[in-house]
């Protein structure tokens, strides 16, 4: 309890003039990259008739959905932002440090924003706070033998953030993330399916309403080392808040710069980086082997038949990267599967699985790709980390870039550059009503 009431006193009493400037940045860079997979998310056939669903409910127009086109309430409009902010499969996730991600904790405060009318500052505190707590309390936590792909704890860093939105003390913020302690669990056994998404958004809309239930009053017991017994990495729950304030672990988030299972991307900036290195073709290319471990045999599928196999398909990505130069989601959806050019290019790549690598946790193995030419010779790298890990974190530059191709197509050009100016300089704003008006009706 005096862990977690530690926390709840962190985030009451934080200030925008508390953070550091190269925090700031960074929440705006998770900012801008979630909304972007916000408005792609928004575009994937699950979303649409997730979206069909609560539009056919004509409930009163409070907040936007992002990327859908109207208005709805509160709740509904978090549901449904968390749902198509993973759908994209563009959520950034730690792993130096237990498990934590930023596609729970922005989906559930930018709709709040609005709601509330938060000046641009507010909001990138509130972010800051939701994503600290989060990812000092997974710090201790991680998958289990039960089959969780995320911490049973991963609701309580965005309750933090909307009790640091609604400006609840630290009495209530403590149980407002009681009330987001046991929260749905992420279930391997969904990987690679819709449910994984819902499992997700319930993650969003779960903490908001003990939130709002905690600002009434209501109490609970928030209770973490209940739950230490029943994970597999042993982290004493005493270092959770070691440099609280000084030390910012939500920046050591590693980032997806693909909209595809995050066991490939090694392999996938390997692949990038070969083809510019070598400056080879399509045509030229015979074969490529991607070296994977166990682990990554959820990603082997050669012919996807779903939406969620197409973002779970080593050939299907390496081919597209291979084909087109990118990855976006122009070439990651069915419809683009089923087309006669990636399935040729699908066929050119091959899977080897090395069975002494990891089991149950993957990128803790090399990941190496070997590209074979026509006429024999070959070219090979072999990668770590990825490009997006804190030890090779992006640029300003390189986030503006994602935003730009995973809002185009949804936005106009003119429309993207102006919804991040907005987001660049948040700081400045009173609200954020003319950026929600542009990411939820910009493609209408």
């Amino acid at each position: 309890m005096d862990v977690l009431k530690t926390l709840a006193e962190f985030t009451a009493d934080l200030r925008y003039a508390d953070i550091p400037n190269k925090t700031i940045e960074f929440s705006k860079e998770i900012l801008s990259k979630q909304v972007a997979g916000m408005v792609a998310g928004s575009t994937c056939p699950p979303t649409k008739q997730f979206a069909n669903i609560v539009r056919s409910q004509r409930l009163p127009e409070d907040v936007g959905v992002i990327g859908c086109g109207f208005k709805t309430t509160l709740w509904e409009s978090v549901l449904l932002n968390g749902f198509s902010c993973h759908n994209s499969e563009l959520e950034d996730v730690q792993h130096t440090r237990g498990e934590s991600w930023d596609c729970t904790v922005i989906p559930l405060l930018v709709p709040l924003a609005q709601k509330l009318r938060m000046s641009g500052k507010a909001l990138l505190t509130a972010i800051t706070a939701g994503m600290e707590v989060h990812s000092r309390i997974n710090f201790a936590f991680g998958a289990d033998e039960y089959g969780y792909c995320m911490p049973i704890t991963n609701g309580m860093g965005p309750a933090a953030g909307a009790a640091k939105a609604y400006g609840l003390d630290a009495k209530r913020t403590l149980s407002a993330m009681g009330f987001a302690l046991s929260s749905v669990n992420e279930s391997t056994a969904n990987l690679g399916t819709d449910a994984h998404f819902f499992e997700s958004a319930l993650q969003c809309l779960g903490p908001l309403i003990g939130t709002e239930l905690a600002r009434e009053g209501q109490t609970s017991k928030p209770d973490l080392k209940f739950y230490h017994p029943f994970v597999l990495k042993n982290r004493s729950i005493d270092k959770i808040n070691d440099g609280l304030g000084k030390k910012w672990l939500f920046m050591d988030q590693w980032i997806k710069k693909y909209p595809v299972y995050f066991g490939m991307h090694r392999h996938l900036d390997a692949l990038a980086e070969l083809m510019k290195e070598h400056k080879f073709t399509y045509d030229q290319v015979e074969l490529i082997e991607a070296h994977i471990s166990p682990m990554d045999l959820c990603a082997d599928n050669p012919e996807p038949q779903t939406d969620g196999a197409v973002r779970f398909s080593f050939q299907n990505s390496m081919g597209a990267l291979l084909l087109d130069g990118e990855i976006n989601m122009a070439n990651h959806n069915l419809d683009a599967a089923f087309e006669p050019k990636y399935k040729k290019a699908r066929a050119k790549v091959k899977l080897i699985v090395h069975p002494d690598y990891s089991k149950t946790e993957y990128m803790v193995d090399p990941a190496e790709v070997v590209v074979r030419l026509k006429g024999g010779k070959k070219f090979s790298k072999v990668r770590n980390i990825l490009k997006g890990h804190p030890d090779e974190p992006l640029t300003a530059k390189e986030f503006k870039d994602l935003y730009r191709i995973f809002t185009r197509g949804v936005l106009s050009e003119a429309q993207i550059d102006r919804s991040m100016a907005l987001i660049w300089n948040l700081e400045e704003l009173n609200d954020i009503d003319e950026l929600m008006n542009i990411i939820t009706f910009g493609g209408q």
